[in-house]
């Protein structure tokens, strides 16, 4: 199983949970049993009803832990204490952990300090590396533009 819970950048909570499998023909497969709406925050104790009732839906009569060998997440403690409460072994997802390492290397991970949002920011921002932070985001904001352009 996969399971990420992310934040709109209109501020709606979102959840996705695929599962990965292989056939008795031998063939991987996947698929996306829910991406939707997550009602609730993003705390363990919403997260663990989510992941049951999608569950329920296309596995009727199994608990969660009967159906799932494993899940593979980000390293949120949110998602892992939700998935461990349900008897689910988690796997923390390399590549994420791998971009942790590297934002973090680059001094790019915090707020830059543009003003605070919520009052639990703090207004001089927590980024290191302000300007390496800015370059990249410029550099998405043009890889974004020229990939979704009809012309390529």
């Amino acid at each position: 199983m996969q399971l990420d819970l992310w934040t709109s950048s209109s501020n709606e909570p979102y959840g996705a949970l695929s599962i990965s499998y292989v056939d008795r023909h031998g063939i991987f497969r996947r698929r996306r049993l829910a991406v939707r709406v997550f009602e609730g925050t993003h705390r363990a104790v919403d997260i663990a009803p989510w992941v049951k009732a999608i569950t329920a839906q296309f596995f009727s009569d199994q608990q969660p832990q009967a159906v799932y060998v494993a899940a593979t997440v980000d390293a949120g403690s949110n998602v892992v204490k939700a998935l461990r409460d349900l008897g689910i072994p988690v796997l923390i997802c390399d590549g994420h952990s791998l971009n942790t390492v590297v934002s973090w290397g680059l001094g790019v991970n915090g707020t830059i300090g543009n003003g605070a949002a919520r009052d639990d920011m703090p207004t001089e921002g927590t980024c290191r590396n302000r300007l390496m932070r800015e370059f990249i985001q410029r550099v998405s904001r043009s890889v974004t533009y020229f990939t979704s352009s009809p012309l390529r």
